[in-house]
């Protein structure tokens, strides 16, 4: 059995320029067009042995969770736990069938709602206390 954590982020690139240094009265000529580029990235992180798969998507829904999931599934062996936040996407009636095709092999554990992050993450660690018996895992919490 693994044990992995999922979750999505957004890297966006914003250029605009504020302040900057230059010599006294020449105007500086910034080569840089001005742009918003935003890439979308899905990963998961195997707690144990610290592995990290990561897929680009160009938006963030049950099709493209799905997909991962998929990805995750193949480049993988045994069973995982997955824990994962509350993300609509995480519990969409259009993957109801994914997980009962691969319930042998995949299940997930959501994360308590609406926690603050240090609440989240002493949430997650009781959840997995819970789930293990008390199995220890070496995280800090701030």
């Amino acid at each position: 059995m693994q044990l992995w954590c999922e979750d999505e982020v957004h890297f966006q690139r914003h250029t605009s320029l504020i302040r900057m240094w230059a010599p006294r009265g020449q105007q500086p000529c910034i080569r840089s067009a001005s742009t918003r580029e935003k890439v979308s990235i899905l990963g998961a992180l195997d707690l144990k042995t610290g592995r990290l798969l990561t897929r680009q998507a160009t938006t963030f829904n049950a099709q493209t969770f799905g997909h991962f999931l998929e990805y995750l599934l193949q480049h993988t062996d045994g069973k995982i736990h997955l824990i994962l936040d509350n993300a609509t996407w995480h519990r969409a009636k259009g993957l109801k069938d994914f997980f009962l095709t691969h319930g042998e092999r995949l299940v997930r554990l959501f994360l308590p709602p609406l926690l603050s992050r240090t609440e989240s993450d002493r949430a997650g660690l009781a959840l997995l206390d819970v789930r293990w018996g008390g199995t220890s895992f070496s995280m800090k919490i701030p």
